[in-house]
């Protein structure tokens, strides 16, 4: 056997064991009590975890990643859920603002937990849009891999790399239109 296969069979052998660790996260984070004390902290250090692996992932091996979903489960598990929430609490604080402003007549409202919410939401989306974006570049980089010299082959683009760039692409504009709805 050639070290190149030895070499591959230790990347699938670690793909396969990040998948399972992913697999197991995702179990977790759908397992949390929505109702108790501090659920978010939990979830988001599993979030965390499970970002980083999906993004180690799509990285390592495109084709791999597009096989077992790895763009689609990034953006579901790591950010379309938190965002989600969110949001929700955002409009349940305007909706109870507004509630306040009619019954008491009075603009004195400050708006303290929903500014907080916006904040927090401004922020995911920064730092999920600066993770996208780097993806999006690394992909990229993949397919505009030019030769230096007429004489060089052009160099074959794994065949994951245009569906996971294009789903990719999608959720970095969803990012951009949610930071775009909360800046105004």
């Amino acid at each position: 056997m050639s070290t190149s296969t030895n070499s591959r069979d230790t990347d699938n052998g670690q793909l396969r064991q990040n998948m399972q660790r992913a697999l197991e996260l995702e179990e977790q984070l759908s397992k949390l009590p929505k109702n108790s004390k501090n659920p978010e902290e939990r979830a988001s250090v599993i979030r965390t975890s499970l970002c980083e692996i999906l993004s180690d992932v799509l990285l390592t091996d495109p084709t791999f990643a597009v096989r077992k979903d790895c763009p689609g489960r990034l953006w579901r598990h790591c950010f379309y859920g938190r965002i989600n929430e969110l949001r929700g609490r955002i409009a349940r604080e305007k909706k109870k603002r507004s509630l306040k402003l009619s019954t008491t007549e009075s603009s004195s409202s400050s708006g303290g937990s929903e500014d907080k919410y916006e904040k927090n939401l401004s922020t995911f989306l920064s730092e999920a849009i600066k993770l996208y974006q780097y993806l999006v570049n690394m992909y990229e980089s993949k397919i505009l891999c030019v030769p230096q010299s007429p004489s060089q082959s052009p160099q074959t683009v794994p065949m994951g790399v245009i569906p996971g760039l294009h789903k990719m692409l999608i959720h970095l504009g969803d990012l951009h239109r949610y930071a775009f709805d909360y800046k105004n």
